[in-house]
Parts: structure tokens; C-alpha cells; sequence
């Protein structure tokens, strides 16, 4: 004998079933909020190491390029032959591997030089360069031809330079690179390592044109 359901009953077992399903679909919809919070946090914390490092190598970049320009006007520095030694810090350019941001770190070590030391002398400038040995430069000049090399009375030099600085944890690896002309020929032409970095440099005090960086690129 069938028995007839109340309409009441059938009215409370649709809205407890609906309950569950709201119930089902505001879990879901947590869970994916939580989950897309984690991954913003993670996103934004990897952001934060990149642009940590990507500082770093930027500032060995900018060291790289003050040394250069600390060297004496009327001493052009001679190329190294292979691996630089004491006394030789510059290499040439045409010799460095394809794609150096994807050079091992064991190239690295061999061919950079920490920033905030001067590979010559040995002095420390930064307070923190020998605690951070993986912020790396190294300086190569470019063949030109004669026609270009000189210009009125100074020689000129092009230079590439690169430098490679990681994170504090090491997982975040950033190469940046820029071009240099490089005036030779007056001994006075050159800046103090230790000057203000906002102090005019010998590109602007000496009125010297091509000088300076003359293209910057990220590289990794």
C-alpha cells in the first residue's frame, strides 16, 4: 500500500538538500580563495627575490663600470690572455661563452670579480662584498675598427660588461650587461672609486662624448 508523502516533508528535503549543495559550492569557492591567496603570496614573495637580485646585479653592474672609469686616463689596461691574473682584469670580449647568463657558476668564479672590490689593490668598498661572493662583474673589451677607435685627440675603448647576482637563497639568479665607451689618452681623466655616486663624473666634468654607458639589457 503506497503512502502518500506530505507536501511539508518534501518542501524541508529540497531546501536540506539545496542547503547542502550552497553548503558544497561556499566550501569550493573557500578553498579556491585560500589556494589562490598561497599562490599570490608565493608568486609575490619569487617577485621579490628576482627584484632583490636583479638590485644586485645592477649595483656590481654600476661597480664594474666606476672601476673602469677609476683607471688612469693615460694608462689604457692591457688584455688579459686567458683567465686575468693579479694586475690584468680585463679580458676580451669575443672570448666570453655565447650566452654568459647561462655560463656555470664555476665560469663565474674563475672570470669575476666580487663588487665593491678592487681586483688591483685588493681594497674593500663595500661593507658587504666579501660576504656576498655570488654578485659577480667582469669587463671585456670589443674589437672596433681603427676609424672608430679614435676620436680627435684620445683613444677610445668599447667595453661589455656583465654581472651576475643572486638572491640571499641562491635559487634567484639575475645577469644584466652594458655597453662603455671609454676614453683614453689624458691622465687625468679618471674617478676616484671612492667618490659620490651622484658626483659628476669625468664623461660630464671633462665634457667627453662617447662616453659612459651607452645600452643596458637584462640578460636572465
Amino acid at each position: 500500500m503506497n503512502r502518500k508523502v506530505p507536501s511539508s516533508a518534501r518542501s524541508q528535503g529540497s531546501a536540506l538538500l539545496l542547503s547542502m549543495v550552497l553548503l558544497t559550492a561556499l566550501t569550493l569557492l573557500g578553498l579556491a580563495a585560500v589556494a589562490d591567496g598561497q599562490l599570490q603570496v608565493r608568486v609575490a614573495g619569487i617577485q621579490a627575490s628576482v627584484d632583490q637580485a636583479e638590485r644586485a646585479a645592477d649595483s656590481a653592474l654600476a661597480w664594474a663600470e666606476r672601476w673602469l672609469f677609476s683607471r688612469r686616463g693615460d694608462g689604457r689596461p692591457d688584455l688579459c690572455a686567458a683567465v686575468c691574473g693579479a694586475g690584468t682584469v680585463i679580458e676580451d670580449a669575443t672570448a666570453f661563452p655565447e650566452h654568459p647568463e647561462q655560463a656555470n657558476p664555476d665560469w663565474w668564479a674563475q672570470h669575476g670579480h666580487p663588487a665593491g672590490l678592487d681586483p688591483v689593490s685588493g681594497q674593500t668598498f663595500f661593507e658587504k662584498a666579501e660576504s656576498d661572493p655570488a654578485n659577480l662583474w667582469v669587463i671585456g673589451e670589443i674589437p672596433v675598427a681603427a676609424e672608430h677607435s679614435q676620436q680627435g685627440a684620445f683613444e677610445l675603448g668599447y667595453y661589455r660588461v656583465i654581472a651576475r647576482a643572486t638572491d640571499p637563497t641562491g635559487k634567484q639568479v639575475v645577469v644584466t650587461e652594458s655597453i662603455v665607451a671609454r676614453p683614453w689618452g689624458n691622465g687625468e681623466w679618471s674617478d676616484a672609486l671612492s667618490r659620490p655616486v651622484d658626483s659628476p663624473g669625468l664623461c660630464q666634468r671633462h665634457a667627453l662624448v662617447p662616453c659612459g654607458r651607452l645600452a643596458w639589457r637584462r640578460l636572465r
